[in-house]
């Protein structure tokens, strides 16, 4: 069989827009692990989750419970997944736009680990799977009720 050069061109540009697509597809299968609806493990009294998906990282963080001490709502933050290696997810920094943070993001199980830069130090959050549903996590506060410290998890 004998391909032309405009043929061949052809095949050569559809290959090259689908292994980017094939690369990043498994990538994300590395880490269906980490996908779903996570509550926040706390002995302060902090009622969170996090819902991950394969483009966005959202936080539920109930303001009426024992830790925040707020009003009966929930604030609720997003956060766009810039990158996946492995375990390592980048986001831009909410506290300065023009920077990234990689944050380290592992599941084993039903129990998700996150570990987090904050400045010089990093803190480690553990999460269990959550059954709970997202449509429950009502009201959404209002801007004046939350409490403002914007985090990616």
């Amino acid at each position: 069989m004998r391909f032309s050069i405009p043929k061949l061109f052809t095949i050569a540009l559809i290959s090259l827009l689908f292994l980017p697509g094939c690369k990043d597809s498994n990538n994300n299968d590395e880490n269906t692990s980490v996908l779903g609806l996570w509550q926040l493990n706390s002995n302060e009294g902090d009622i969170s989750y996090v819902n991950i998906t394969t483009t966005t990282v959202t936080s539920y963080d109930y303001m009426g419970d024992e830790y925040d001490e707020g009003p009966d709502c929930y604030e609720i933050d997003s956060q766009e997944i810039l990158d996946v290696n492995g375990s390592k997810y980048t986001f831009s920094d909410p506290l300065n736009p023009n920077s990234t943070i990689e944050v380290d993001v592992t599941a084993n199980g039903n129990q998700l680990t996150v570990v987090q830069p904050f400045g010089s130090v990093s803190v480690t959050l553990k999460f269990s799977k959550s059954n709970a549903s997202i449509n429950s996590f009502t009201p959404e506060c209002e801007e004046n009720q939350a409490k403002g410290n914007t985090v990616i998890f």
